[in-house]
């Protein structure tokens, strides 16, 4: 099969779906293209250039047609409409290519329009994908206005259900909840609605306790404490800061600890995080150095919203906390606690649990083993697969 797989932006730096999916069809004997625009991720933030610049250049990056990792990268010159980015001369690129899959990753997008068209009218098969969950899409927390409320329940299932019904072949949710805002607010219909969850590379992501071992001796941490990691971003949607505070918490009530936190935010955020006892900030690391960090680590805590290094950090055998609001339960569940969220105390206790070293090599395990035959890349891939051969074989 040709593939092809769109995605708004991309970092060669930054581990994405898109390029882990690419890899994978490659690896399995497909050729595939990975089309995206010249822009990095979060190129548009006011806070570009204090926190991302430094690690992956310049906001707009060359155009280009160029083999990356056993698949052929293409940028294409980003276009802004209004609320939604596109990128220009998509229909040329997918009539050089000739596709016989068009997969992507977001809803209702302008290049996802665009690209459906394309494939409706040149025999190709479309998939599209919704990677956005409860904590950042906000209809699905209520409170909206009158407008809102007839725009996201009745204006958007509208026009998303004659979308999908007439243009896509499957649309894979990350997460339960994307599932049901697949269904409730983008009429995203029940045969075409699909629960796939996110991936991790276990090529790069696996126990290493050598590894592990080295790295806790180059951060200065002893055998005897407890190293506690985040890494991501460094802002309130994330909230880091409940846990600086737990490990505070956790350091008075006697608890060995130490809290590191691998990434970037503004300077006031850092100034914050590295203030608390006991906390050490650490600059944004590339995908290829994070899984050492994991390895070292003892805890892995996301305090709020879900973040795929989630799974990155349960691949190497780390034991993981993460918010009680979280609905994705298959991303911690055996593997990991929950905590009231945005509550320093409870996160401390969670923390305390945990310092029990036979409670984390059981979790831990268990997370290594459920990441390797469920979320890998590799069974991901195989799964989606199928779902192209067999929607390319009604199409023909």
């Amino acid at each position: 099969m040709r593939i092809v797989i769109l995605n708004r932006w991309f970092s060669e730096r930054m581990g994405y779906a898109d390029a882990s999916l690419a890899h994978e069809y490659s690896m399995a004997g497909h050729e595939v293209f990975l089309v995206t625009s010249n822009a990095q991720p979060y190129f548009d933030s006011p806070d570009y250039c204090d926190i991302y610049e430094k690690f992956n250049g310049p906001p707009l990056t060359e155009c280009c047609w160029k083999p990356h990792d056993n698949y052929t990268l293409i940028r294409l010159p980003i276009c802004a409409w209004p609320y939604k980015y596109s990128f220009r001369n998509l229909s040329a690129t997918l009539k050089k290519i000739k596709p016989d899959i068009v997969q992507t990753f977001d809803l209702l997008a302008p290049y996802n329009i665009q690209a459906a068209l394309f494939c409706k009218f040149h025999k190709a098969c479309f998939f599209s994908g919704n990677h956005v969950v409860n904590s950042v899409f906000s209809p699905a927390r209520g409170g909206m206005s009158l407008l809102r409320r007839i725009k996201w329940n009745y204006w958007m299932p509208w026009i998303g259900g004659i979308f999908y019904r007439n243009f896509c072949e499957k649309n894979y949710a990350a997460t339960i909840d994307g599932f049901e805002i697949n269904r409730r607010f983008f009429g995203v219909p029940d045969t075409c609605n699909v629960l796939c969850e996110l991936g991790v590379d276990t090529r790069l992501f696996y126990p290493d306790p050598v590894a592990g071992a080295a790295k806790r001796r180059e951060l200065g941490v002893t055998d005897s404490e407890l190293l506690v990691l985040y890494s991501g971003r460094f802002n309130e949607g994330k909230n880091p800061f409940v846990l600086a505070e737990a490990v505070r918490i956790a350091r008075q009530r006697g608890l060995n600890c130490r809290g590191f936190f691998i990434g970037n935010g503004s300077e006031e955020a850092i100034r914050h995080l590295a203030g608390v006892e006991g906390c050490t900030v650490l600059p944004f690391v590339e995908s290829s150095k994070l899984p050492d960090f994991y390895r070292a680590a003892d805890i892995a805590v996301w305090p709020r919203q879900e973040s795929t290094s989630m799974l990155d950090a349960a691949a190497t055998g780390t034991p993981i906390v993460v918010s009680d609001r979280v609905l994705a339960h298959e991303r911690y569940e055996g593997n990991g606690l929950t905590y009231r969220e945005n509550d320093p105390v409870s996160l401390a206790e969670a923390l305390q649990t945990l310092a029990d070293p036979e409670l984390r090599r059981t979790l831990g395990e268990h997370g290594t083993e459920k990441m390797l035959t469920r979320f890998s890349w590799k069974a991901i891939a195989v799964r989606r697969l199928q779902d192209y051969g067999e929607s390319l074989a009604r199409r023909r």
